[in-house]
């Protein structure tokens, strides 16, 4: 059973919108819709003489989804690719970025795309780089264009036949699921996030 909530998401709902969310967007295109949206609802809320603020109660059963951290970002390369990009499409700028390594430096990619289903069967591997600092990196079902990227060292350059190493996916959402549990074990998960990780 799910406890009560009470605080400041609590409140009587004053309005609710629904917008369209492109299959190319990223996290901060998200922001960028969300704030024109709430924006719309905050004017005509303010400027509608007829509004009494009452608004219509919530359940006030709550669950929680877990917060995550940017050591939570490490790409896994035995996903598909095209995971792969859509985690990178949510971690992007303003968050920390999806991160990886190759020996004892940290990338952060900023921007991929899929490129094609050729793989030689070895995640993670370089297998070909491009005079624009673009190259592509094998995963589970093919390749992928890495875009952006920043690396922690300034003297690193991708280069064919480098591996780049990630963390388990199945692992990431583990560790996210226990450090929730342990900092407050009065918070229950959503179903919808226990059957993800399920």
């Amino acid at each position: 059973m799910a406890k009560t909530c009470s605080g400041i998401d609590s409140g009587p709902v004053l309005d609710r919108r629904k917008w369209e969310i492109s299959q190319e967007d990223d996290i901060r295109m998200l922001y960028y819709r969300s704030g024109l949206v709430a924006a719309e609802m905050i004017t005509q809320l303010l400027t509608n003489p007829e509004n009494d603020f009452k608004g219509e109660l919530q359940d006030l059963e709550c669950r929680y989804y877990p917060a995550r951290k940017p050591e939570d970002g490490f790409v896994d390369w035995n996903l598909p690719k095209d995971q792969i990009v859509r985690q990178c499409r949510a971690l992007t700028h303003p968050y920390p970025g999806l991160k990886s390594s190759e020996k004892e430096t940290t990338l952060t990619i900023w921007k991929c795309v899929e490129f094609d289903e050729h793989s030689t069967g070895e995640p993670g591997k370089i297998s070909a780089c491009f005079s624009s600092g673009d190259f592509l990196v094998e995963c589970k079902n093919g390749r992928i264009l890495i875009r952006e990227w920043t690396a922690d060292s300034k003297n690193w350059i991708p280069e064919y036949g480098k591996i780049l190493s990630g963390i388990d996916w199945s692992q990431t959402l583990n560790q996210i699921v226990k450090r929730h549990q342990q900092r407050f074990p009065e918070q229950e998960l959503t179903d919808d996030f226990i059957d993800f990780v399920s």
